[in-house]
């Protein structure tokens, strides 16, 4: 295999191996609670954090308790980061094909000169 292309699998395999990681977006919402005397009904809206991601197939908003939020960031990051590893990849062997493709192509049109009377 071409070196670039050794060189995004071996970081795909560390990302996937090393670091925890999840797919999705983080979501801050700012609600109110309820509560009449709370101080959310004059505009100071309590915020939250959620996850935005799917689970059994299915879109989800997962809450994220303060005390996970600096984890749940590190691993939407790094799954952003394993994403775009991927991606590369992706690219590089989408264009390992077209070149084939074309390979092919100028090896069928040489034959067809080749045989042609």
């Amino acid at each position: 295999r071409p070196a670039p292309e050794r060189h995004a699998r071996s970081r795909l395999t560390q990302l996937i191996a090393d670091q925890p990681f999840l797919r999705g977006s983080l979501v801050q919402r700012a609600r109110t609670c309820g509560k009449p005397n709370c101080r959310c009904r004059n505009g100071h809206l309590h915020r939250s954090l959620y996850l935005a991601t799917r689970h059994n197939g299915r879109r989800a908003l997962l809450y994220v308790p303060r005390a996970l939020e600096q984890t749940v960031r590190l691993w939407v990051q790094n799954g952003r980061s394993l994403s775009a590893q991927f991606h590369q990849l992706h690219q590089l062997q989408l264009d390992q094909l077209l070149q084939r493709k074309q390979q092919l192509s100028q090896q069928r049109a040489k034959t067809r000169t080749d045989h042609s009377p």
